[in-house]
């Protein structure tokens, strides 16, 4: 798996923005953001590719892309 694939979904982890998903859920909800993140939010991917990091900016970018998507995800 890429590395900016790898650095979300331990974003979401670490900042806590998987806490109200089922662990049972957890695999399930990573294998269907990744191809929501491709999809309507790649520029993100795209920046922590790039820059290496997370800035303030793509921050902001990544915690409202999880959330839309947890507000579509059907456990």
């Amino acid at each position: 798996m890429p590395i900016e694939k790898q650095v979300v979904i331990i974003f979401a982890g670490a900042q806590g923005l998987l806490d109200d998903i089922a662990v049972s859920s957890v695999t399930k909800f990573e294998a269907e953001l990744m191809p929501f993140m491709e999809a309507k939010f790649a520029n993100i991917l795209d920046a922590i590719r790039n820059e290496k990091k997370i800035s303030d900016d793509t921050d902001a970018e990544l915690r409202k892309a999880i959330e839309d998507f947890k507000a579509s995800f059907a456990e």
